[in-house]
């Protein structure tokens, strides 16, 4: 599901800096990159989910390097139906809390 709505926003054009043709990422890919976030005590993935269906999701990753571990960047994706919902906001106070 997470790959189907990365995909999605990817083929708006308008958010990312990803050309379409240049997604390839699979379910294990996805999967992958989970485990690895979840290893990290300094990343976090943060899952919104409607009705028992994900709807979108932010991702917190940290730098392996030493001299830049206290610092970040996240990103988000909404799936396109459950956008003006107030879920990205939310997301983000999550992250913050």
């Amino acid at each position: 599901m997470m790959v189907r709505i990365q995909k999605e926003v990817v083929e708006e054009e308008d958010f990312l800096l990803t050309d379409p043709t240049e997604f390839h990422k699979t379910v294990d890919d996805q999967k992958q990159w989970i485990q690895r976030i979840l290893q990290n005590s300094r990343e976090t993935i943060l899952v919104a989910e409607v009705d028992a269906k994900i709807a979108g999701w932010l991702v917190f990753q940290s730098p392996n390097r030493v001299r830049l571990n206290h610092t970040g960047s996240f990103g988000m994706m909404i799936s396109k139906e459950y956008r003006n919902m107030q879920i990205g906001r939310r997301l983000l106070e999550a992250l913050l809390v």
